[in-house]
């Protein structure tokens, strides 16, 4: 198949972006299934196996120039491996769950945990439950490329890659719609979705959820306007990830599916239908029963259910929610809950009765000095504007609908299947459990852009500029509160290293940090407070290092500097 040379560089990326940790995931899971470990080789032939998909690719999309813009793509994806596994490698993940689950479930891959085979217990990891029962695909390709190059903090370059091929397949579906105006500014603004910006100098788990959920509408909507056999193929490996970065992976990618069936069926395209409904039992298949062997086929075997031990434990399940919500919430259905979290001041304090609400458009410096380190804001977790977005978004699909029927009809109906995708979660008020609810404002934005009349346009151009400022108002604390927490962290190291002896330390929670000592050859003695008194409290065992306090104090080191007091300290 030729195309627009344009659209095919982008796809051919986007194949290779995804491929590799498709690749690496699903050579693992045949290691774990013959009773094997990871080994640093797995990086190398799914490397190889993921550039050979993007030759592929590129057969398909360009024939006699093929060659030409196979080394083009892999040239440019390269460099983007490589710029990412720096930036990636100079941050140090400060985020809570990063260092006390998710690194360590990574860690314990990396010296020989076989997950299909094997449960840890209390003894061997701080959280068996989480590690031996939840979906494990971030820690397998993390654990795999850590193996090859013995530099954890590196292997955050995924939540980068999968970024990158998100843009890549966006930019791909945009460009490939010559009604669309500005492909490459929307793109971007559809990948910088504040929840997968604010985790990609981290561990968490759901950026890489919200870019691969961006590869599948995006794919989706490539399959609704052509035939391609190789968009299928990406939607398998899309729906491979999907599936494994968590149990709410499943769930979207089924939501995801019967949605695009729904298209297919309104747009009179039911020669299609049966090809996407073979394609997802395809990748269903092997997300579920190869790659996902563990946990979707162990739990359901052993314990009745394949989210266990979320559900399936009667009166035992697992309660992750009543501890990180507002009380309020326990009353409220999921749409009321949506509607605080989207239009209140933007924070993080679960204590509070009931979020505040606040005039759209307005936020204070309180608000933005959340996003400083943050992961997993909880309320106005889109950013200060986002409420006031989703109102201007109504009023410009109304005034679509009004003056351009037919766009206005298909605008509303994108954003409706977006939200419908969304809302399947009774928990989609948190950003980071449904990250695609972003791309709303944007559909707003690109229908206003696509027609002729000046105030509509003009309105799609002041959408697309507070989408921006938005972003803004999250990325640039961000940046700037990771770097001095890493840097007071870096410190911390040095001066851990200058010590020259053995000393005692406590790490509490945050035991995966023990790898970073490991890394720079630092010798120490871990004292765990085990010894509990009869009152109740804990007999303080005498330590030289308290790393908790430590770590706390990094993260509180940005409050310190002059940027912090000049642009973020509450007035």
């Amino acid at each position: 198949m030729v195309c627009n040379r344009q659209v095919g560089f982008y796809m051919v990326m986007g194949f290779i972006l995804v491929g590799f940790p498709t690749w690496i995931l699903t050579l693992a899971a045949i290691c774990f299934l013959a009773g094997g470990v990871l080994h640093a080789w797995l990086v190398w032939a799914a490397g190889a196996a993921a550039l050979a998909s993007g030759f592929a690719a590129a057969r398909h999309y360009f024939r006699e120039e093929a060659a030409k813009f196979f080394v083009l793509t892999s040239i440019t994806t390269l460099l983007i491996f490589g710029v990412f596994f720096n930036i990636a490698g100079d941050f140090y993940d400060m985020s809570f769950d990063g260092e006390v689950y998710h690194q360590e479930a990574v860690i314990k891959l990396v010296h020989n945990w076989n997950p299909f085979q094997e449960q840890l217990i209390k003894v061997e990891a701080d959280s068996p439950d989480l590690l031996n029962h939840y979906a494990k695909g971030p820690w397998i390709y993390e654990a795999a490329l850590y193996k090859a190059t013995s530099a954890i903090e590196n292997t955050k370059v995924f939540n980068f890659l999968l970024l990158s091929a998100a843009f890549c397949f966006t930019l791909a579906a945009l460009k490939s719609q010559s009604k669309i105006k500005y492909p490459a500014l929307f793109s971007v603004l559809l990948t910088l979705n504040p929840v997968m910006v604010y985790q990609t100098l981290s561990f968490y788990i759901d950026g890489q959820l919200g870019s691969l959920l961006l590869c599948f509408l995006a794919l989706a909507f490539m399959i609704t306007q052509r035939r391609d056999s190789y968009l299928y193929i990406g939607l398998v490996m899309t729906i491979v990830l999907l599936a494994n970065v968590k149990f709410t992976g499943v769930v979207y990618a089924v939501c995801g599916g019967g949605l695009l069936i729904s298209w297919l069926w309104s747009l009179q395209q039911r020669s299609r239908i049966f090809p996407v409904i073979k394609t997802g039992l395809i990748g269903l298949l092997l997300a579920v029963c190869l790659a996902g062997f563990n946990p979707y086929v162990t739990n359901t075997l052993y314990y009745g259910h394949p989210f266990y031990p979320l559900y399936g434990a009667g009166t035992n399940n697992m309660d992750i929610m009543t501890s990180n919500s507002p009380k309020s919430f326990f009353i409220m259905n999921r749409y009321e809950k949506l509607f605080y979290a989207a239009f209140s001041k933007s924070e993080n304090a679960v204590e509070l009765d009931l979020p505040q609400l606040k005039v759209p458009f307005t936020y204070e410096k309180r608000e933005v000095e959340f996003f400083l380190t943050a992961t997993d804001t909880r309320i106005g977790g889109f950013g200060p504007l986002f409420g006031g977005l989703l109102i201007f978004s109504a009023l410009l699909f109304l005034v679509l609908w009004r003056r351009q029927r037919q766009r206005g009809l298909y605008a509303v109906a994108v954003a409706s299947t977006i939200f419908l995708s969304a809302i399947v979660n009774p928990e989609a008020w948190w950003a980071r459990y449904a990250p695609q609810l972003w791309a709303i404002p944007i559909v707003a934005a690109i229908g206003a852009l696509s027609v002729r009349q000046g105030y509509i346009r003009l309105g799609g151009w002041v959408m697309a500029a507070l989408l921006t400022f938005n972003i803004v108002l999250v990325t640039v604390p961000y940046a700037v509160g990771n770097y001095y927490a890493s840097a007071a962290w870096g410190e911390v190291l040095d001066e851990l290293k200058a010590v020259n002896e053995p000393f005692s330390i406590y790490f509490g929670e945050f035991r995966s940090k023990r790898t970073q000592l490991h890394e720079r050859g630092i010798e120490y003695v871990e004292v765990r407070y085990n010894h509990h008194l009869p009152n109740g409290g804990i007999d303080i065992e005498p330590i030289d290092w308290n790393l908790p306090v430590m770590r706390d104090n990094c993260i509180d080191a940005v409050r310190d500097t002059p940027i912090y007091k000049w642009f973020f300290a509450p007035q």
